[in-house]
């Protein structure tokens, strides 16, 4: 009985041990899903100074975004489109993750409002969000030269 007792108490910890680790990759993670842009503005000193998404139109809010595992993006346009003779998919630049998967840099693309490649810190990423942040300045049309943080949510479609 003892033999028995010490045989099945040694495949549990056979078994635990092989326990297949759940935890996906960041990169895992954003290749696994299509997102869609859900806040982008501009803080400093812990105000909004800029809230980029309100200034969105309706057809720019319902476009989402593929980032796909060859590292190029693959923008949706959504059921409203700006302009009509826009295509439905397009390829919008690329992206990579480095400094240990924690930094998420999108070249090329129009996804954000920030000028050349936005090499943004991931602040939080699950399998429904993607929370980017970056601090820099950008000159704004009609607002000048602005400051501060800016905070990219994206939402999974």
């Amino acid at each position: 009985m003892e033999k028995l007792f010490l045989s099945i108490l040694a495949l549990t910890f056979v078994f635990a041990a092989c326990k297949k680790d759940d935890k996906k990759s960041n990169l895992e993670i954003l290749t696994s899903n299509t997102w869609g842009v859900s806040d982008i503005y501009i803080e400093k000193d812990g105000a909004v100074v800029l809230d980029y998404y309100s200034t969105m139109q309706s057809c720019e809010k319902d476009n989402s975004y593929t980032f796909n595992k060859n590292y190029t993006i693959t923008s949706y346009e959504g059921v409203s489109k700006c302009d009509a003779s826009v295509k439905d998919t397009a390829t919008d630049g690329s992206w990579v993750l480095t400094n240990n998967e924690t930094v998420f840099v999108i070249k090329d693309s129009k996804i954000l409002p920030i000028a050349g490649d936005r090499a943004m810190n991931i602040q939080s990423l699950d399998n429904n969000t993607l929370k980017l942040t970056k601090d820099t300045s950008i000159n704004y049309p009609g607002i000048g030269l602005i400051s501060g943080t800016v905070h990219a949510n994206f939402i999974k479609k």
